[in-house]
């Protein structure tokens, strides 16, 4: 079995609700997994979007191409493990890092971001689409309130809090369709946070990026999408649009101080061996998972030269 940590269903707190290996709804808990050896390099991906790779088969994940590809071009063994889930949002995603870096002891943190990362993490926007209360949520997340970045944590009375959720069409607060928000030029001041929605997400993946130095492990942002999965219909808006999110993900890498790793690096040259990188509805076919695994790949190599493979056309 590959390694992998998935979260309970209603995304309750990593520490009571993890477990090992594959996916367990109900939550039971298996062996710990094991640290890396000292001759190995281990990477742990965190997020959601398409980490969580539900669309492909184990072996065409980018956790395990990342492991293949690197010994195919240099032998050299990684190690990687997923935590992740498609509707999870990294303000989300705190009590799960402190897992993984407790207990997997990684070298480098893979961080995702997509175009519904907003979505994910906006409390006022997961909160209601979710039907949990960011008063009293089932785990720890990030908040800023009055400007200043707070962490939440989880309320032992979160059941009795939930509701029934509902499925915002539009932004809060404006008419912007909610599924090309994150491409807009500007969105509105959250509610008594005193920041953008972006200024937001740079604040925590600032503090998650510090999270992961402080335990002596790197960090990497990897663009996972760019809107193919969050409602871009017209073919002629798409490509601007993209072209937005991007912008917006490389200031908020630069503003977290974090580098990104953008799959489009990659992309011609594995459409060109295995066909198309998306399926029909914009999930990341196999061809998806190995750009984003080449992509990952010459980050780290760039990072850590030792990796470089002997002939550089390897790469």
């Amino acid at each position: 079995y590959k390694r992998q940590v998935h979260a309970w269903a209603d995304g309750s707190d990593a520490r009571e609700y993890q477990t090992i290996q594959e996916a367990n709804w109900w939550g039971l808990l298996d062996f710990p997994p094991e640290p890396t050896s000292d001759s190995e390099l281990g990477v742990l991906f965190l997020g959601g979007g398409h980490l969580d790779g539900r669309e492909v088969e184990r072996g065409g994940q980018v956790s395990t191409l990342l492991e293949s590809h690197a010994y195919r071009v240099s032998q050299r063994r990684l190690r990687c493990w997923r935590m992740a889930r498609f509707d999870l949002g990294m303000a989300r995603a705190v009590s799960w890092l402190r897992l993984g870096l407790e207990t997997l002891k990684p070298d480098v943190v893979v961080l995702s971001l997509g175009a519904d990362e907003l979505r994910r993490s906006i409390p006022e926007v997961w909160s209601a689409e979710s039907g949990f209360s960011r008063h009293h949520p089932p785990g720890d997340y990030l908040d800023v309130r009055a400007g200043k970045l707070v962490e939440v944590p989880r309320s032992t009375r979160w059941k009795g809090r939930q509701s029934s959720p509902r499925e915002l069409t539009t932004w809060p607060g404006t008419d912007v369709p909610i599924g090309i928000a994150s491409s807009q030029p500007e969105l509105p001041a959250l509610r008594n946070a005193g920041v953008s929605p972006w200024e937001f997400l740079a604040c925590c993946y600032a503090e998650l990026a510090a999270t992961v130095r402080r335990s002596g492990a790197d960090v990497m942002l990897l663009l996972t999408d760019t809107g193919e999965t969050s409602g871009w219909h017209r073919r002629e808006d798409g490509e601007a649009l993209r072209q937005r999110l991007r912008e917006h993900a490389a200031k908020l890498a630069d503003a977290a101080g974090i580098r990104c790793v953008d799959p489009a690096v990659t992309r011609d040259a594995v459409e060109s061996e295995m066909g198309t990188i998306h399926h029909s509805d914009g999930s990341w076919t196999v061809a998806g998972h190995e750009a984003a695994a080449r992509a990952l790949w010459q980050a780290l190599v760039d990072t850590r030269p030792v990796l470089a493979p002997a002939n550089p056309s390897a790469r």
